[in-house]
This record gives C-alpha cells, structure tokens and sequence, in this order.
C-alpha cells in the first residue's frame, strides 16, 4: 500500500492513517473470530491492549498488540 494513507472523517476532515514511509504497509481485513487454537499469553495482553493479533510465521506463533484503537466510519476501499 503507498503513504501516506489518508481519510477524512465524518466532517470531512483529512485523517492521515499511515505517514509516508519507506517501510511495508499491509491492510488488515479483519474476519469474524473462529474458534480454534488458545493463546493464554494474547489474552492476558488483551486486557491492557484495545488490539491482539495472534499470527504464525515460519510455524511459530507471535502475537502484536496496539494499546489504543481509532475508531473510523466503515468505507469501502474497493
């Protein structure tokens, strides 16, 4: 995805999502959550965290977490 990533918000003020960087930027499609595998350890963290993603990578587990959580009007990006 090319930065900066920018929205406006219900009043129609610009909102920059993701400044320019020279870094990958991935979107995220959140999907309804699945029963499966537990992870005690992301969810002691969903506690102080507003956001947990658990994810494998090279057959291990990580997690991620981000404190706080901007809420934006869903928009379709299509």
């Amino acid at each position: 995805m090319k930065t900066p990533v920018q929205e406006n918000d219900n009043l129609g003020k610009p909102i920059t999502l993701v400044a320019k960087t020279s870094n990958k930027v991935q979107r995220i499609i959140a999907f309804p959550i699945i029963e499966g595998k537990q992870f005690p350890n992301a969810k002691k963290k969903s506690i102080t965290n507003d956001l947990v993603v658990v994810y494998k990578l090279n057959g291990k587990f990580y997690s991620a977490t981000l404190k706080k959580l901007t809420r934006l009007e869903p928009r379709n990006f299509e």
